[in-house]
């Protein structure tokens, strides 16, 4: 079980509803606060593997304090093209924010900061979120019981942890968006925006995160994403096990395309979800396996489709992405 569309259908989730789970901010964060131990249960196939990275150039320094004081900037090199500047050095902390369009009308952001149990290369956590090939999981779970919104890397449930009071996102306009340390209730320690953003994404945004458990980055560029044209399905149109999806690509190594549907069967009360990462190129099916996994005839009452174009910045000690995406 790879578990690759966990974190983003969180997101998801979290943009759709317009976070009204209760908040609570936060002004001092140890090492482990924040962490929630929630399950992430279902029966899921996977289909498809990965690979892809990334290399850029932007540096500053900062302190160490045996991991529990990075705050201030650090060696970061900011990355793109798909190369890592060390593919197989071992990571254990990872950040990632999501900056997300929603029809293109209105925005939001959020970000988490983990650390895992154990290190893995760094080129292998890229490719969990980037895969190579196309990848699906099938989800089964009882509507009264919904898995919980556990973040994982593979088979590792990371320790949510601090990476400083507030993260900014600026351009040459300002500053975009300030995403403060808050407790978000079933899923831990996340940052996010006090307030809606109701404006196109402006060009030219960079990420600073000063730092603290998790280490300083600052000046991490953020590539601009192309609108998301889909021809197929149409707006109005249902996803079902047959569907062909189309739309225009984006030759972008660091670009995905999301799928996402689900159905509640009024019968059983079991809910199916398809959660799918694929290759940008504009066109995809679901495979045979994956048919055969929803059955004849599935027809979902939900969908949502999303580009994503990753950004990443690298220390000696951790990895930054940063998920530029538009939700149609």
């Amino acid at each position: 079980m790879n578990n690759r569309s966990v974190f983003l259908s969180l997101f998801l989730a979290l943009a759709l509803t317009g976070c009204d789970s209760e908040t609570v901010q936060v002004s001092s964060v140890g090492e482990n606060a924040g962490s929630q131990n929630n399950t992430d249960n279902g029966n899921n196939t996977d289909n498809g593997n990965n690979t892809d990275s990334g290399n850029n150039n932007d540096s500053d320094n900062s302190t160490d304090n045996n991991g529990n004081d990075n705050a201030g900037n650090n060696n970061n090199s900011n990355a793109g093209n798909g190369v890592l500047s060390a593919p197989d050095r071992l990571t254990s902390l990872v950040g990632l924010l999501k900056v997300e369009a929603v029809n293109t009308d209105s925005d939001f952001s959020r970000g988490i900061f983990t650390q895992m149990e154990t290190a893995l290369p760094a080129q292998e956590i890229l490719e969990f979120f980037v895969p190579a090939s196309d990848f699906c999981e099938v989800t089964r779970y009882n509507a009264a019981f919904p898995p919980g919104n556990a973040f994982k890397i593979y088979d590792q449930q990371p320790t949510l942890i601090s990476a400083g009071p507030a993260i900014t996102l600026t351009s040459n306009a300002g500053t975009y968006a300030t995403l403060e340390r808050q407790i978000v209730q079933g899923t831990g320690l996340i940052y996010k925006s006090n307030t809606d953003l109701d404006e196109a994404i402006p060009g030219g945004l960079v990420l600073d995160v000063p730092g603290e458990v998790f280490p300083g980055f600052s000046n991490v560029a953020l590539s601009t994403v192309p609108a998301l044209q889909i021809s197929a399905p149409s707006v109005n149109q249902q996803v079902t096990d047959t569907t062909e999806f189309v739309w225009t690509g984006n030759a972008d190594p660091l670009s995905v395309f999301e799928i996402y549907a689900g159905y509640t069967s009024p019968e059983t009360n079991q809910v199916i979800e398809i959660g799918c990462t694929v290759i940008d190129d504009g066109q995809f099916s679901f495979p045979q396996t994956i048919r055969d996994e929803l059955g004849a005839g599935y027809t979902a009452d939900w969908s949502a489709f999303l580009r994503v174009v990753y950004d990443i910045a690298e220390t000696d000690e951790a990895l930054m992405l940063v998920a530029n995406s538009v939700l149609r």
